[in-house]
């Protein structure tokens, strides 16, 4: 899978770029502020229907404009497609080789991205809900009948918490669709941390100096579903007073933690931050990897200025394993150092400036 071309339209500071990337490596270069990340971002959104900065969606049209529209033309088994994303008043539109699709997501998996970004740290830090989202993400893009089975269980979820609030209705009306459904989830997670797993402690191993063991858990009531299930319904009854108290679902994968352990010991407390940073590093390495084993092709990767905290030998180590499994890979950095570095020869370089973005070749560098 690869990027032909893109055209970016009043998308944050960029008014009206195209270009035609390489299959392989494409670093841009650029000063803070200027655009590299706005052009990352672009790829994202289109992608993902989201961005990955911000809540609202409306805040990446530039400011002297009413709207943004994002073409992206992407080969995938020698089929090319052709994207539009649109964005006017707060309306998404997408458009799938010219024609409408009959929602929004069903143009999900027509460009699959693994995004490195300098605040995936906080995925390591921060709340539950950001761990949980990272698994979902991966998880849908090995195998996308999970979109629609979370989407059955965030509306099942919604219904019992709003029979929660109500005296009139049984507390226990949507009991069995919501264990039946929420098993169904922790099993798909669970199955998806396994494989990752394994990827990940070789990953790193062979890059991190320190070879410490790194691993992700995941809080699970029973081993087999049926169990899980039946431990859940239990859990579900014994919490009835409190939940009605709340009007919340208590228990569930809506809920759960995933963790992040460093040496058998929550990542979070007793890492570094650069054994943080890293950690994430190597599961987005490792999300390329399952991705490759299960759909045959491999996602287009966007690097972010992801190592400008790395030391030089680390930095390199992590090139040289992430380059080897990724296929198009869009790499933004301040660093003119990596114009010169030998994991980028052969890559096409760009210059961001003030929004413009301008291919140059290697002789005439930076």
């Amino acid at each position: 899978m690869y990027i032909e071309k893109i055209k970016i339209e009043n998308f944050r500071n960029i008014i009206k770029e195209e270009i035609k990337p390489s299959k392989g490596i494409n670093l841009i270069i650029g000063k803070n502020a200027q655009g590299k990340t706005n052009f990352i971002e672009s790829i994202y959104v289109l992608a993902n229907l989201k961005s990955f900065r911000g809540r609202k969606i409306s805040e990446v049209i530039n400011s002297n404009s009413k709207r943004t529209k994002i073409n992206i033309i992407v080969k995938k088994n020698e089929v090319s497609n052709y994207l539009e994303f649109e964005i006017e008043n707060d309306i998404k539109s997408i458009f799938l080789n010219k024609k409408k699709p009959n929602k929004n997501s069903d143009s999900l998996g027509f460009l699959d991205t693994v995004l490195f970004y300098p605040d995936d740290i906080f995925i390591v830090k921060g709340s539950p809900a950001l761990r949980r989202s990272l698994l979902d993400r991966a998880v849908f893009q090995t195998d996308n009948k999970y979109l629609s089975l979370f989407q059955n269980y965030l509306r099942c979820l919604r219904q019992r918490n709003a029979a929660l609030k109500r005296t009139d209705i049984p507390a226990d009306l949507w009991d069995d669709q919501f264990t039946d459904l929420a098993t169904k989830i922790i099993f798909y997670r669970l199955s998806y941390i396994e494989r990752i797993n394994a990827i990940l402690v070789k990953l790193f191993a062979d890059v991190y100096p320190c070879k410490e063991s790194v691993q992700i858990k995941y809080p699970v009531l029973a081993e087999d579903p049926e169990s899980c299930k039946l431990k859940m319904a239990e859990r579900l009854k014994s919490n009835r007073g409190k939940e009605r108290l709340y009007g919340a679902t208590l228990t569930g994968p809506h809920r759960d933690d995933p963790q992040f352990l460093l040496n058998g010991k929550a990542l979070s407390l007793y890492g570094s931050q650069g054994q943080q940073r890293y950690f994430m590093l190597a599961f987005k390495t490792a999300q390329i990897i399952d991705f490759k084993q299960h759909r045959g092709i491999r996602p287009v990767l966007l690097l972010d200025d992801m190592t400008s905290e790395l030391d030089d030998d680390l930095k390199n180590s992590f090139f040289e394993s992430l380059l080897n499994q990724a296929g198009q890979v869009f790499v933004t950095s301040t660093d003119t150092g990596l114009l010169s570095n030998k994991h980028f020869s052969g890559a096409k370089f760009y210059k961001v400036e003030n929004g413009k973005i301008g291919e140059f070749n290697e002789a005439t560098r930076y």
